[in-house]
């Protein structure tokens, strides 16, 4: 009957104590900002700014659009059965890839990344950033819009 105790010690130790409680891991930072025209600085409204975010073991996305003011504002999360007493930070990373793109503009894609730290809720929870972006408009449409002009 010694066996139980020694596996329950090794599981405490190791981080892997998992109790059956539903809840949201976050699988990104939550990430904000505000999509621009690069050449005359107006925000963009209807950019499509897709989130994906990356923990160990797992991968997933969020789609967002900006409004009349080029903002954007989300947390990729995920749903999950087991909530985890201990969680090892050595093996944390959260990383999150930010794609903006608009009819009219070339897309843009940067990648945020973080090590360490985490928690029940994932390797990315409390992490906030803002990334702005200034997106160029295609060559084509700006020979239009001197035309116009």
């Amino acid at each position: 009957m010694r066996v139980i105790p020694a596996v329950v010690i090794a599981l405490v130790l190791s981080g892997c104590i998992g109790v059956p409680v539903p809840h949201n891991m976050w699988i990104s930072p939550e990430l904000s900002g505000t999509i621009r025209d690069a050449e005359t600085i107006q925000p963009i409204e209807g950019a499509t700014v897709k989130l994906t975010g990356y923990v160990p073991g797992r991968q997933a996305e969020l789609v967002l659009s900006t409004g009349p003011d080029g903002k954007y504002s989300g947390v990729v999360l995920s749903r999950e059965r087991y909530y985890y007493l201990f969680f090892a930070p050595a093996d944390s990373v959260c990383r999150a890839q930010i794609a903006v793109s608009h009819p009219g503009f070339e897309p843009k894609q940067v990648t945020r990344s973080r090590a360490g730290g985490g928690s029940g809720s994932g390797p990315c929870a409390g992490w906030r950033e803002s990334v702005d972006f200034a997106l160029e408009r295609v060559a084509s449409n700006k020979a239009l819009e001197r035309g116009r002009d």
